[in-house]
């Protein structure tokens, strides 16, 4: 008896288990599902360099558009994507004061009749075509050479930032896809700003402004 007892214990448990599985499998796959979906924008190497008495900065970004943006992008939507630089005077009493700034502006879309996608550098006018998404992804994913700041403009006894962020402008948006931009991450998508230090022909690491630092990259004369 006892051991008939236990079986239909045992016998439970397994089935107990096996319904839990089965709930849990779905919904596990939607979360991921859920986090594909999202899109993410990341800064993952920012170096500043100076030549010719000029900061300038390379960057490499993570770009992955949400479901959301692809579908507008296939639905005949231009997507604008924004690379923001600042140079900030780093004050102790008083609010910090942006010295320089700049954007470097993208258009891109996709053509359904080639089946291909247009590429338009909005800050020197060159225009692209190319076959996947990836490639303009990529492509846009690397800023070489920008210019920062002049180094007149920077005083050697004074602490100064420079950051980078990249981001979608949502408002470039058709009005009602704007609207819903506003109450959905998924349209709205934007990297944190990555920041470092800046100064006179000091090499120091790329931190962002929780505090996490990044090592910096060995060779070369960079002064971040």
């Amino acid at each position: 008896m006892q051991t008939t007892s236990a079986h239909i214990r045992s016998t439970f448990c397994a089935l107990t288990v096996l319904w839990l599985l089965v709930l849990w499998l779905p919904l596990n796959a939607q979360q991921i599902d859920d986090r594909e979906d999202e899109g993410v924008f990341t800064v993952l190497l920012a170096e500043s360099d100076f030549k010719k008495n000029i900061y300038h900065l390379d960057a490499i970004f993570g770009l992955q558009l949400s479901h959301d943006l692809e579908e507008a992008l296939h639905n005949g939507v231009t997507l604008t994507l924004v690379i923001e630089t600042e140079v900030i005077e780093s004050r102790d009493y008083i609010w910090d004061h942006v010295i320089a700034e700049a954007q470097q502006r993208y258009e891109f879309s996709y053509n359904p009749l080639t089946e291909a996608y247009q590429l338009h550098n909005l800050n020197s006018g060159q225009r692209y075509q190319m076959p996947t998404l990836n490639i303009v992804l990529s492509h846009m994913g690397n800023l070489v050479d920008w210019p920062l700041v002049a180094a007149d403009r920077i005083n050697p006894n004074t602490h100064y930032l420079g950051r980078v962020r990249v981001r979608i402008d949502v408002e470039t948006f058709p009005v009602p896809l704007r609207l819903m931009a506003y109450i959905s991450e998924g349209l709205d998508l934007s990297s944190a700003w990555l920041s470092w230090p800046l100064r006179p022909e000091v090499i120091g690491p790329s931190i962002d402004l929780k505090g996490r630092s990044q090592a910096p990259t060995a060779g070369g004369d960079h002064a971040p």
